[in-house]
């Protein structure tokens, strides 16, 4: 039984954003106990103006904490389009440009 894209994509999307939406550096100053963020330096929520409370440590766990977010993101991309891959190449007859890992069986099938 083949799985519709589309779902799936919208769901990843809203997962997306709501990873995405995740600031670190606010909770990273909450959980240390250093003023927030968006209160001092360039007022935005980020390492470098969590930097400027003096807290290295949570610097460098927003940094990890933003980078995490965004590897979580493409992997998840990664592993979505793997799932649908060959799909794609058996549903739309598709050219081998469309296809990574099915490229031989897109040239068999291909008009």
């Amino acid at each position: 039984m083949l799985m519709s894209f589309e779902p799936l994509l919208a769901l990843y999307a809203l997962i997306a954003y709501l990873i995405g939406s995740i600031s670190f550096a606010i909770v990273v100053s909450r959980l240390r106990g250093i003023a927030d963020p968006r209160s001092y330096g360039s007022h935005n929520p980020g390492a470098t103006n969590v930097l400027r409370s003096g807290d290295k440590i949570a610097a460098a766990l927003t940094l990890l904490g933003d980078a995490a977010k965004g590897f979580l993101v493409v992997l998840m991309a990664g592993v979505i389009a793997s799932l649908f891959d060959s799909t794609w190449c058996d549903i739309n007859d598709a050219s081998a440009t469309m296809c990574r890992s099915c490229y031989h069986s897109c040239l068999a099938s291909s008009k």
